[in-house]
Protein backbone atom coordinates (compact mmCIF):
# COMPACT_ATOMS: atom_id res chain seq x y z
CA UNK A 1 0.00 0.00 0.00
CA UNK A 2 1.37 3.41 -0.93
CA UNK A 3 1.91 5.49 2.23
CA UNK A 4 -0.19 8.63 2.51
CA UNK A 5 1.64 11.79 3.27
CA UNK A 6 -0.60 13.02 6.01
CA UNK A 7 0.77 10.14 8.10
CA UNK A 8 4.05 11.99 8.17
CA UNK A 9 3.39 15.70 7.77
CA UNK A 10 -0.15 16.22 9.06
CA UNK A 11 -0.70 15.84 12.79
CA UNK A 12 -3.74 15.63 15.01
CA UNK A 13 -4.76 18.75 16.98
CA UNK A 14 -3.55 17.11 20.18
CA UNK A 15 -0.07 16.67 18.65
CA UNK A 16 0.48 20.24 17.46
CA UNK A 17 2.21 21.32 20.67
CA UNK A 18 4.65 18.40 20.69
CA UNK A 19 8.27 19.47 20.15
CA UNK A 20 9.33 18.93 16.53
CA UNK A 21 12.89 20.31 16.38
CA UNK A 22 15.04 21.50 19.28
CA UNK A 23 18.41 23.23 19.32
CA UNK A 24 20.60 24.84 21.98
CA UNK A 25 18.90 28.23 21.82
CA UNK A 26 15.58 27.44 20.17
CA UNK A 27 12.84 24.86 20.00
CA UNK A 28 9.78 24.66 17.79
CA UNK A 29 6.57 22.67 18.08
CA UNK A 30 4.90 20.96 15.15
CA UNK A 31 2.47 23.88 14.93
CA UNK A 32 5.33 26.37 14.75
CA UNK A 33 7.23 24.22 12.27
CA UNK A 34 4.28 23.93 9.88
CA UNK A 35 3.65 27.66 10.07
CA UNK A 36 7.28 28.43 9.21
CA UNK A 37 7.24 25.90 6.37
CA UNK A 38 4.12 27.49 4.86
CA UNK A 39 5.65 30.99 5.06
CA UNK A 40 8.94 29.78 3.56
CA UNK A 41 7.09 28.01 0.73
CA UNK A 42 5.25 31.23 -0.10
CA UNK A 43 8.55 33.11 -0.33
CA UNK A 44 10.13 30.40 -2.49
CA UNK A 45 7.13 30.49 -4.82
CA UNK A 46 7.30 34.29 -5.02
CA UNK A 47 11.00 34.01 -5.93
CA UNK A 48 10.12 31.82 -8.91
CA UNK A 49 10.92 28.39 -7.50
CA UNK A 50 8.49 25.90 -8.98
CA UNK A 51 7.68 22.19 -9.07
CA UNK A 52 10.53 19.89 -10.19
CA UNK A 53 13.17 22.63 -9.83
CA UNK A 54 16.38 21.27 -8.33
CA UNK A 55 17.36 23.50 -5.44
CA UNK A 56 20.67 23.01 -3.64
CA UNK A 57 21.45 23.94 -0.04
CA UNK A 58 24.97 24.12 1.40
CA UNK A 59 24.33 24.62 5.10
CA UNK A 60 24.97 23.16 8.54
CA UNK A 61 22.26 21.40 10.52
CA UNK A 62 19.91 24.12 11.78
CA UNK A 63 16.19 24.52 12.38
CA UNK A 64 16.07 26.95 9.45
CA UNK A 65 17.65 24.35 7.17
CA UNK A 66 15.00 21.81 8.17
CA UNK A 67 12.26 24.36 7.43
CA UNK A 68 13.75 25.11 4.01
CA UNK A 69 13.86 21.41 3.05
CA UNK A 70 10.22 20.87 4.05
CA UNK A 71 9.16 24.02 2.22
CA UNK A 72 10.89 22.89 -0.98
CA UNK A 73 9.01 19.59 -0.84
CA UNK A 74 5.73 21.38 -0.21
CA UNK A 75 6.01 23.18 -3.56
CA UNK A 76 7.21 19.92 -5.15
CA UNK A 77 10.75 21.14 -5.75
CA UNK A 78 13.70 18.74 -5.40
CA UNK A 79 15.97 19.41 -2.42
CA UNK A 80 19.67 18.84 -3.06
CA UNK A 81 21.65 19.29 0.18
CA UNK A 82 25.40 19.45 -0.51
CA UNK A 83 28.37 19.20 1.82
CA UNK A 84 29.76 22.49 3.11
CA UNK A 85 33.09 20.67 3.56
CA UNK A 86 33.61 20.68 -0.19
CA UNK A 87 35.76 23.29 -1.90
CA UNK A 88 33.93 26.04 -3.84
CA UNK A 89 35.08 24.41 -7.08
CA UNK A 90 33.73 21.00 -6.03
CA UNK A 91 30.40 22.56 -5.03
CA UNK A 92 30.11 24.28 -8.41
CA UNK A 93 30.93 20.98 -10.12
CA UNK A 94 28.14 19.16 -8.27
CA UNK A 95 25.67 21.98 -8.96
CA UNK A 96 26.48 21.74 -12.66
CA UNK A 97 26.25 17.95 -12.67
CA UNK A 98 22.73 17.89 -11.23
CA UNK A 99 21.64 21.16 -12.88
CA UNK A 100 20.65 22.73 -9.57
CA UNK A 101 20.30 26.29 -8.32
CA UNK A 102 21.63 27.24 -4.90
CA UNK A 103 19.58 29.01 -2.21
CA UNK A 104 20.13 29.89 1.45
CA UNK A 105 17.73 29.54 4.36
CA UNK A 106 18.58 33.05 5.61
CA UNK A 107 16.83 34.50 2.56
CA UNK A 108 13.62 32.51 2.93
CA UNK A 109 13.18 31.69 6.64
CA UNK A 110 12.24 34.47 9.08
CA UNK A 111 12.00 34.05 12.85
CA UNK A 112 8.61 35.75 12.87
CA UNK A 113 7.23 32.93 10.71
CA UNK A 114 7.38 30.51 13.67
CA UNK A 115 4.42 32.27 15.28
CA UNK A 116 1.37 30.00 15.28
CA UNK A 117 -1.48 31.18 13.09
CA UNK A 118 -5.13 31.03 14.06
CA UNK A 119 -6.49 28.56 13.21
CA UNK A 120 -3.19 26.61 13.34
CA UNK A 121 -1.86 24.75 10.32
CA UNK A 122 -2.14 20.98 10.83
CA UNK A 123 0.27 19.97 8.10
CA UNK A 124 1.58 20.53 4.61
CA UNK A 125 0.56 18.66 1.47
CA UNK A 126 3.03 16.30 -0.20
CA UNK A 127 2.86 13.52 -2.79
CA UNK A 128 4.73 10.24 -2.18
CA UNK A 129 5.56 9.85 -5.87
CA UNK A 130 7.17 13.27 -6.25
CA UNK A 131 10.92 13.59 -6.70
CA UNK A 132 12.17 14.63 -3.27
CA UNK A 133 15.93 14.68 -2.97
CA UNK A 134 19.20 14.34 -4.84
CA UNK A 135 21.94 13.11 -2.52
CA UNK A 136 25.53 12.29 -3.36
CA UNK A 137 26.85 8.93 -2.22
CA UNK A 138 29.72 8.84 0.26
CA UNK A 139 31.17 5.47 -0.70
CA UNK A 140 34.68 4.40 0.22
CA UNK A 141 35.85 3.68 -3.30
CA UNK A 142 34.30 5.14 -6.44
CA UNK A 143 33.57 8.80 -7.12
CA UNK A 144 30.31 10.03 -5.54
CA UNK A 145 27.12 9.44 -7.54
CA UNK A 146 24.06 11.70 -7.51
CA UNK A 147 21.06 9.67 -6.34
CA UNK A 148 17.43 10.74 -6.89
CA UNK A 149 14.84 9.64 -4.32
CA UNK A 150 11.12 10.14 -4.25
CA UNK A 151 9.61 11.23 -0.96
CA UNK A 152 7.91 7.84 -0.93
CA UNK A 153 11.35 6.20 -0.81
CA UNK A 154 12.22 8.13 2.34
CA UNK A 155 8.87 7.43 3.98
CA UNK A 156 9.05 3.70 3.27
CA UNK A 157 12.56 3.69 4.73
CA UNK A 158 11.31 5.44 7.88
CA UNK A 159 8.37 3.03 8.29
CA UNK A 160 10.64 0.00 8.15
CA UNK A 161 13.27 1.50 10.44
CA UNK A 162 10.73 2.54 13.07
CA UNK A 163 9.32 -0.97 13.11
CA UNK A 164 12.76 -2.17 14.23
CA UNK A 165 13.84 0.65 16.57
CA UNK A 166 10.85 1.94 18.52
CA UNK A 167 10.23 5.68 18.31
CA UNK A 168 7.34 7.87 19.41
CA UNK A 169 6.20 11.12 21.05
CA UNK A 170 8.59 12.14 23.80
CA UNK A 171 11.61 10.58 22.08
CA UNK A 172 14.44 12.85 20.97
CA UNK A 173 16.85 11.74 18.20
CA UNK A 174 20.19 13.55 18.02
CA UNK A 175 20.92 14.87 14.53
CA UNK A 176 24.57 13.81 14.73
CA UNK A 177 24.91 13.23 10.98
CA UNK A 178 24.73 15.99 8.34
CA UNK A 179 21.55 16.54 6.34
CA UNK A 180 23.46 16.03 3.07
CA UNK A 181 24.04 12.44 4.21
CA UNK A 182 21.21 9.93 3.77
CA UNK A 183 21.62 8.85 7.38
CA UNK A 184 21.07 12.39 8.60
CA UNK A 185 18.10 13.03 6.36
CA UNK A 186 16.57 9.74 7.48
CA UNK A 187 16.43 11.03 11.06
CA UNK A 188 14.01 13.77 9.96
CA UNK A 189 11.63 11.33 8.32
CA UNK A 190 11.74 8.80 11.16
CA UNK A 191 11.08 11.44 13.81
CA UNK A 192 8.33 13.30 11.95
CA UNK A 193 6.62 10.02 11.11
CA UNK A 194 6.61 9.02 14.79
CA UNK A 195 5.89 12.53 16.17
CA UNK A 196 9.23 12.44 17.96
CA UNK A 197 11.60 15.41 17.99
CA UNK A 198 14.89 16.06 16.18
CA UNK A 199 17.65 17.42 18.41
CA UNK A 200 20.31 19.55 16.71
CA UNK A 201 23.61 19.52 18.65
CA UNK A 202 25.42 22.77 19.31
CA UNK A 203 28.80 21.28 18.38
CA UNK A 204 30.16 18.07 16.92
CA UNK A 205 31.47 17.03 20.32
CA UNK A 206 29.26 14.49 22.11
CA UNK A 207 29.64 14.03 25.83
CA UNK A 208 27.70 11.45 27.82
CA UNK A 209 26.60 13.92 30.50
CA UNK A 210 25.39 16.55 28.02
CA UNK A 211 23.44 13.94 26.05
CA UNK A 212 21.57 12.91 29.18
CA UNK A 213 20.99 16.53 30.17
CA UNK A 214 19.55 17.35 26.74
CA UNK A 215 17.06 14.51 26.99
CA UNK A 216 18.49 12.57 24.04
CA UNK A 217 16.94 9.11 23.67
CA UNK A 218 18.25 8.02 20.25
CA UNK A 219 21.35 8.74 18.20
CA UNK A 220 22.98 7.66 14.93
CA UNK A 221 26.75 7.27 14.77
CA UNK A 222 29.50 6.03 12.52
CA UNK A 223 32.27 3.89 14.05
CA UNK A 224 34.61 6.84 14.61
CA UNK A 225 31.93 8.77 16.51
CA UNK A 226 31.18 5.75 18.71
CA UNK A 227 34.88 5.32 19.46
CA UNK A 228 35.21 8.96 20.51
CA UNK A 229 32.05 8.83 22.60
CA UNK A 230 33.23 5.76 24.51
CA UNK A 231 36.66 7.27 25.11
CA UNK A 232 35.32 10.62 26.26
CA UNK A 233 34.06 9.25 29.57
CA UNK A 234 34.62 6.51 32.11
CA UNK A 235 31.06 6.79 33.40
CA UNK A 236 28.64 5.10 30.99
CA UNK A 237 25.58 5.46 33.20
CA UNK A 238 24.13 8.42 31.23
CA UNK A 239 24.55 6.49 27.98
CA UNK A 240 22.69 3.48 29.39
CA UNK A 241 19.59 5.66 29.62
CA UNK A 242 19.44 5.96 25.82
CA UNK A 243 16.88 3.87 23.96
CA UNK A 244 19.09 3.20 20.92
CA UNK A 245 22.53 3.98 19.52
CA UNK A 246 22.38 3.18 15.79
CA UNK A 247 25.85 2.50 14.34
CA UNK A 248 26.55 2.13 10.62
CA UNK A 249 28.09 3.94 7.67
CA UNK A 250 30.69 1.25 7.01
CA UNK A 251 32.60 -1.58 8.71
CA UNK A 252 32.50 -1.45 12.51
CA UNK A 253 35.33 -2.99 14.57
CA UNK A 254 33.95 -5.83 16.65
CA UNK A 255 35.98 -4.85 19.71
CA UNK A 256 34.25 -1.46 19.60
CA UNK A 257 30.81 -3.08 19.60
CA UNK A 258 31.84 -5.51 22.33
CA UNK A 259 33.05 -2.63 24.49
CA UNK A 260 29.75 -0.78 24.04
CA UNK A 261 27.67 -3.90 24.72
CA UNK A 262 29.72 -4.80 27.79
CA UNK A 263 29.05 -1.29 29.10
CA UNK A 264 25.32 -1.98 28.79
CA UNK A 265 24.71 0.42 25.91
CA UNK A 266 21.75 -0.19 23.56
CA UNK A 267 23.79 -0.51 20.36
CA UNK A 268 22.11 -1.38 17.07
CA UNK A 269 24.19 -2.21 13.99
CA UNK A 270 22.86 -1.36 10.57
CA UNK A 271 23.80 -2.00 6.95
CA UNK A 272 22.53 0.43 4.37
CA UNK A 273 23.32 2.58 1.38
CA UNK A 274 22.27 5.84 -0.19
CA UNK A 275 20.51 4.10 -3.07
CA UNK A 276 18.17 2.35 -0.60
CA UNK A 277 17.36 5.55 1.34
CA UNK A 278 19.56 4.50 4.27
CA UNK A 279 18.98 1.29 6.26
CA UNK A 280 18.57 -2.15 4.67
CA UNK A 281 19.16 -4.50 7.62
CA UNK A 282 19.35 -3.62 11.33
CA UNK A 283 19.36 -5.37 14.71
CA UNK A 284 20.45 -4.85 18.28
CA UNK A 285 23.99 -6.10 18.77
CA UNK A 286 25.02 -8.92 19.09
CA UNK A 287 22.03 -10.22 17.10
CA UNK A 288 22.66 -10.45 13.34
CA UNK A 289 21.26 -7.61 11.21
CA UNK A 290 17.80 -8.49 9.87
CA UNK A 291 16.30 -7.20 6.63
CA UNK A 292 13.80 -4.45 7.41
CA UNK A 293 10.26 -4.12 6.13
CA UNK A 294 9.65 -2.68 2.65
CA UNK A 295 13.05 -3.98 1.48
CA UNK A 296 13.88 -7.19 -0.35
CA UNK A 297 17.31 -8.81 -0.39
CA UNK A 298 18.80 -11.82 -2.12
CA UNK A 299 22.30 -13.09 -2.85
CA UNK A 300 23.48 -13.60 -6.43
CA UNK A 301 25.27 -16.80 -7.51
CA UNK A 302 28.51 -14.80 -7.25
CA UNK A 303 27.76 -13.88 -3.64
CA UNK A 304 26.75 -10.26 -4.29
CA UNK A 305 23.98 -8.62 -2.25
CA UNK A 306 21.03 -7.64 -4.48
CA UNK A 307 18.24 -5.35 -3.26
CA UNK A 308 14.90 -3.88 -4.31
CA UNK A 309 11.70 -2.64 -2.72
CA UNK A 310 9.87 0.57 -1.85
CA UNK A 311 13.03 2.27 -0.63
CA UNK A 312 15.04 1.77 -3.84
CA UNK A 313 15.86 5.12 -5.43
CA UNK A 314 14.54 6.43 -8.74
CA UNK A 315 18.02 6.40 -10.28
CA UNK A 316 21.33 8.17 -10.78
CA UNK A 317 21.28 11.74 -12.02
CA UNK A 318 23.63 13.06 -14.67
CA UNK A 319 22.39 16.37 -16.01
CA UNK A 320 18.90 15.80 -17.34
CA UNK A 321 19.31 12.00 -17.47
CA UNK A 322 18.05 9.63 -14.76
CA UNK A 323 19.10 5.99 -14.98
CA UNK A 324 18.53 3.14 -12.53
CA UNK A 325 20.83 0.16 -13.22
CA UNK A 326 18.70 -2.86 -12.32
CA UNK A 327 18.34 -6.29 -13.91
CA UNK A 328 15.25 -7.53 -15.75
CA UNK A 329 13.59 -8.44 -12.44
CA UNK A 330 14.27 -5.07 -10.83
CA UNK A 331 17.19 -6.14 -8.60
CA UNK A 332 19.89 -3.58 -7.86
CA UNK A 333 23.45 -4.84 -7.40
CA UNK A 334 24.95 -3.26 -4.28
CA UNK A 335 28.57 -4.14 -5.02
CA UNK A 336 28.76 -5.75 -1.56
CA UNK A 337 29.39 -9.43 -0.90
CA UNK A 338 27.40 -11.21 1.76
CA UNK A 339 25.26 -14.09 2.95
CA UNK A 340 21.55 -14.31 3.81
CA UNK A 341 19.84 -17.09 5.75
CA UNK A 342 16.17 -18.13 5.93
CA UNK A 343 15.56 -15.85 8.91
CA UNK A 344 16.59 -12.86 6.73
CA UNK A 345 19.78 -12.39 8.74
CA UNK A 346 22.24 -10.57 6.49
CA UNK A 347 26.02 -10.78 6.89
CA UNK A 348 28.18 -8.40 4.86
CA UNK A 349 31.58 -9.79 3.87
CA UNK A 350 33.02 -6.77 2.04
CA UNK A 351 33.02 -4.80 -1.19
CA UNK A 352 33.11 -6.82 -4.39
CA UNK A 353 35.37 -4.27 -6.07
CA UNK A 354 37.77 -4.26 -3.11
CA UNK A 355 38.71 -7.92 -3.59
CA UNK A 356 41.96 -8.56 -5.45
CA UNK A 357 44.00 -11.58 -6.50
CA UNK A 358 47.48 -12.21 -5.12
CA UNK A 359 49.40 -15.13 -6.60
CA UNK A 360 46.12 -16.78 -7.60
CA UNK A 361 44.48 -16.35 -4.18
CA UNK A 362 41.47 -14.09 -3.53
CA UNK A 363 42.06 -11.46 -0.84
CA UNK A 364 39.20 -9.47 0.70
CA UNK A 365 40.69 -6.39 2.45
CA UNK A 366 37.81 -6.20 4.93
CA UNK A 367 38.78 -9.60 6.36
CA UNK A 368 42.29 -8.37 7.19
CA UNK A 369 40.91 -5.06 8.49
CA UNK A 370 38.50 -6.90 10.76
CA UNK A 371 41.37 -8.79 12.38
CA UNK A 372 43.51 -5.66 12.77
CA UNK A 373 40.61 -3.70 14.27
CA UNK A 374 40.23 -6.39 16.93
CA UNK A 375 43.82 -5.77 18.01
CA UNK A 376 43.26 -3.69 21.15
CA UNK A 377 45.62 -0.79 20.31
CA UNK A 378 44.34 -0.03 16.80
CA UNK A 379 41.67 2.63 16.27
CA UNK A 380 41.35 2.43 12.48
CA UNK A 381 42.96 0.75 9.51
CA UNK A 382 42.70 0.38 5.75
CA UNK A 383 44.11 -2.44 3.62
CA UNK A 384 44.71 -1.87 -0.09
CA UNK A 385 46.50 -3.76 -2.89
CA UNK A 386 49.99 -2.76 -4.02
CA UNK A 387 51.35 -3.92 -7.36
CA UNK A 388 53.87 -6.76 -7.21
CA UNK A 389 55.92 -8.18 -10.07
CA UNK A 390 55.85 -11.64 -8.53
CA UNK A 391 52.26 -11.91 -7.24
CA UNK A 392 50.36 -9.28 -9.24
CA UNK A 393 49.19 -7.55 -6.06
CA UNK A 394 50.06 -7.76 -2.37
CA UNK A 395 48.20 -6.27 0.62
CA UNK A 396 49.56 -3.27 2.51
CA UNK A 397 47.96 -1.67 5.57
CA UNK A 398 47.58 1.87 6.90
CA UNK A 399 47.14 1.86 10.66
CA UNK A 400 45.93 4.50 13.10
CA UNK A 401 46.84 3.70 16.69
CA UNK A 402 45.15 4.67 19.91
CA UNK A 403 46.84 6.76 22.56
CA UNK A 404 50.04 5.05 23.56
CA UNK A 405 51.44 4.23 20.15
CA UNK A 406 51.49 1.29 17.78
CA UNK A 407 52.96 -2.21 18.00
CA UNK A 408 55.88 -3.02 15.75
CA UNK A 409 55.66 -5.01 12.52
CA UNK A 410 56.69 -8.25 14.25
CA UNK A 411 53.83 -7.92 16.73
CA UNK A 412 51.32 -7.20 13.99
CA UNK A 413 52.49 -10.20 11.97
CA UNK A 414 52.33 -12.54 14.97
CA UNK A 415 48.80 -11.40 15.80
CA UNK A 416 47.48 -11.77 12.24
CA UNK A 417 49.07 -15.19 11.75
CA UNK A 418 46.87 -16.48 14.58
CA UNK A 419 43.80 -15.67 12.48
CA UNK A 420 44.82 -15.57 8.80
CA UNK A 421 46.84 -17.64 6.34
CA UNK A 422 50.31 -16.30 5.57
CA UNK A 423 49.44 -15.05 2.08
CA UNK A 424 46.97 -12.57 3.60
CA UNK A 425 49.55 -10.93 5.90
CA UNK A 426 50.38 -7.41 4.61
CA UNK A 427 53.82 -6.89 3.10
CA UNK A 428 54.03 -3.41 4.59
CA UNK A 429 52.39 -1.45 7.41
CA UNK A 430 52.22 2.35 7.22
CA UNK A 431 51.40 4.95 9.85
CA UNK A 432 48.03 6.59 9.21
CA UNK A 433 48.70 9.95 7.52
CA UNK A 434 48.03 13.08 9.56
CA UNK A 435 45.64 14.33 6.86
CA UNK A 436 44.05 11.58 4.77
CA UNK A 437 41.55 13.90 3.01
CA UNK A 438 38.50 11.79 3.80
CA UNK A 439 35.18 12.95 5.15
CA UNK A 440 34.39 12.34 8.81
CA UNK A 441 31.85 9.70 7.80
CA UNK A 442 33.86 7.34 5.66
CA UNK A 443 37.44 6.50 4.79
CA UNK A 444 38.30 6.81 1.10
CA UNK A 445 40.24 3.78 -0.12
CA UNK A 446 40.89 5.66 -3.32
CA UNK A 447 42.89 8.32 -1.45
CA UNK A 448 45.09 5.70 0.21
CA UNK A 449 45.56 3.81 -3.06
CA UNK A 450 46.69 7.00 -4.76
CA UNK A 451 49.30 7.52 -2.06
CA UNK A 452 50.74 4.07 -2.74
CA UNK A 453 50.53 4.25 -6.52
CA UNK A 454 52.02 7.74 -6.57
CA UNK A 455 54.95 6.78 -4.36
CA UNK A 456 54.11 9.29 -1.63
CA UNK A 457 57.46 10.13 -0.04
CA UNK A 458 55.81 11.23 3.21
CA UNK A 459 54.60 7.72 4.08
CA UNK A 460 56.10 6.36 7.29
CA UNK A 461 56.54 2.60 7.43
CA UNK A 462 56.06 0.68 10.66
CA UNK A 463 59.11 -1.50 11.36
Amino acid sequence: MTPRYRELFEVNPTELNLPAVVAANQGVTYAQLFNAVRACADKLHAAGVKAKDRIATVEPNTIDHVVLLLALWSIKAVACPLSARLSPRAIESQLSRIQAKRVTSSKFVEQSSFSVSAPPIHGVSYEPSQAGTILFTSGTGAAPKAVLHTLGNHIASAHGANACVALGPGARWLLSLPLYHVGGLGILFRCFLARASVAIPQTNEMQAQSLAGDGITHMSLVATQLFRLLNATQDYRPLRKLKAILVGGGPIPRHLLDTAAAAGLPVYTTYGMTEMASQIATARYPLPATVLRKRKVKISPEGEILVKGETLCAGYVNGGEIKLPVDKDGWFATGDLGTLNRQKHLTVVGRKDNMFISGGENIQPEEIEGCLNNYGVIENCVVIPKQSEEFGFRPVAFIQGRTGGLPGRAGLDRYLLKHLPKFKIPDHYYVWPDSDGHSPLKTSRRDFAQRIQGGDATLQEIN
